[in-house]
């Protein structure tokens, strides 16, 4: 991804594979994809629950003692899809830093609907 106007350089992205206080307090926006450890570890916290079975469905999340760690989990590929598409939808590329803005987001299709538009 890269930044619109006279500084177009890319976006730094670290891949971690342990999460840390040091890493949470760092200031940089973290993002858990998937089955992780973090997901596990919070899912009492997380609407796994709620959207269990239903198709197509996600979250993501931000847990409130770590507001820079976004989380993000579906049932099955094309929740993630649903899920990147939102991210994507969220994320201010006019500005020279990328924010985003999430408390939460739980999306849940209603029975014989394949898709959103």
């Amino acid at each position: 991804m890269f930044l619109k106007g006279k500084a177009r350089k890319p976006v730094s992205i670290s891949i971690i594979n342990k999460l840390d206080q040091g890493v949470i307090e760092s200031g940089r926006l973290i993002f858990s994809f998937g089955k992780t450890r973090v997901l596990n570890e919070n899912a009492h916290e997380l609407p796994v629950r709620i959207i269990a079975g239903k198709s197509q469905s996600y979250f993501i999340y931000s847990l409130p003692q770590a507001k820079r760690l976004i989380i993000v989990g579906a049932n099955d590929n094309e929740g993630y899809l649903h899920a990147f598409n939102t991210l994507k939808q969220l994320i201010d590329k006019e500005s020279k830093h990328i924010t985003i803005t999430i408390l939460s987001i739980t999306l849940m299709l209603k029975p014989g609907h394949s898709s959103y538009r």
